[in-house]
């Protein structure tokens, strides 16, 4: 059911945003229809204040706030050149990426090298203008061992997979070709996952948690905690569409007896 259709949410017991991948593009009507489906007596999920909190990439300043490891990240209300050259320095690193606090599917997504001088300038500056940005060293890691994904039902994990970016790239998205992989996360990857999920201010039905490791290190940095509509690579583990189906029962059950 598409968000921006005309719907009578009343007819349903829950509503599961999924697949909105748009919703960047007009965040408060998209914000606006989840407070109609609230108002119709329907269950969200997840729930409206997740989903408010999850709506910029600000929430990875307050999940550093708790505790959560994240790549440094020097967050701005708006594009500045000089606070980007500084960005080299202050990383200590010859490589950036720049990314919108409100994006997705790696939209605005700039990967900036020093010795190239300022040639990022026109098109940086034609995408940002005044549009809220952060900008991290670029994780080296992605390169050859990939970003990894965990993924959590009702707080517990299901099944993790790793995301290689195909040669000469390095967004870890399948629509760029990344390889996919199913894996057995480590327990270092499972103690990141479940920190970040940990952090979250209410458990979630669904989240998904991206991490990579951390530059020179054994530990990882959490790169996304997403709660809107990540895919959730169920193809990926054969009892994982089960769990997910047991986690919304539980959801539903709970809501009953209340």
């Amino acid at each position: 059911m598409p968000w921006t259709s005309r719907t009578n949410w009343a007819s349903f017991d829950a509503v599961v945003v999924r697949s909105t991948w748009d919703y960047q593009h007009d965040l408060p009507r998209f914000h606006a229809v989840l407070g109609e489906i609230c108002e119709s007596g329907a269950a969200l999920h997840n729930s409206l204040a997740l989903i408010l909190w999850n709506s910029t990439k600000r929430y990875l300043h307050h999940l550093a706030q708790r505790g959560v490891p994240i790549a440094p990240t020097l967050w701005l209300d708006q594009l500045n050149v000089d606070d980007v050259r500084r960005a080299f320095r202050r990383f200590e690193s010859d490589e950036l990426v720049l990314k919108p606090q409100l994006g997705a599917n790696s939209q605005g997504v700039f990967r900036l090298c020093a010795r190239e001088g300022d040639e990022w300038v026109d098109d940086v500056g034609a995408f940002y203008g005044r549009r809220p940005l952060f900008i991290q060293p670029f994780v080296r890691s992605i390169l050859d061992e990939g970003e990894y994904s965990l993924f959590y039902f009702n707080g517990q994990l299901s099944h993790a997979i790793r995301k290689i970016p195909r040669g000469g790239d390095f967004r870890s998205q399948e629509e760029y070709g990344a390889e996919i992989q199913s894996v057995t996360p480590t327990v270092p990857l499972r103690s990141a996952g479940a920190t970040a999920v940990a952090a979250v201010p209410e458990v979630p039905l669904y989240a998904r948690v991206d991490l990579v490791r951390a530059n020179g290190s054994e530990s990882f940095w959490v790169m996304e905690l997403e709660l809107i509509e990540p895919s959730l690579y169920l193809r990926m583990e054969a009892s994982a569409p089960l769990r997910f189906a047991e986690a919304f029962d539980r959801r539903m059950q709970d809501r009953c007896a209340d």
